[in-house]
């Protein structure tokens, strides 16, 4: 993946520095750093799903397009759900 130039590969990758970014990290400051990255995840995608209703509320996006945003915010927080402190 290194050499992807697609947008979604350098997400991809960065999404995965990250997560893992804490896992070389011992003892207390590595875990407080890891929880801190947890509730800014959790944050962002409750912040998400906010605007998306909100969206959907003034009729800016239709019923197919909430749903499939809605399933793929669904996908993010069950794939958080691994990471429950």
């Amino acid at each position: 993946m290194a050499d992807d130039p697609l947008p979604v590969a350098k997400l991809v990758k960065h999404v995965f520095t990250s997560h893992f970014e804490g896992v070389e990290s011992n003892g207390a400051a590595g875990d407080a750093k890891r929880a801190d990255q947890i509730e800014t995840y959790r944050t962002a995608v409750q912040a998400a799903r906010q605007a998306v209703l909100a969206t959907r509320a003034n009729d800016e996006i239709g019923d197919d397009v909430f749903h499939r945003i809605e399933q793929e915010l669904d996908w993010l927080e069950m794939a958080d759900a691994g990471n429950a402190t």
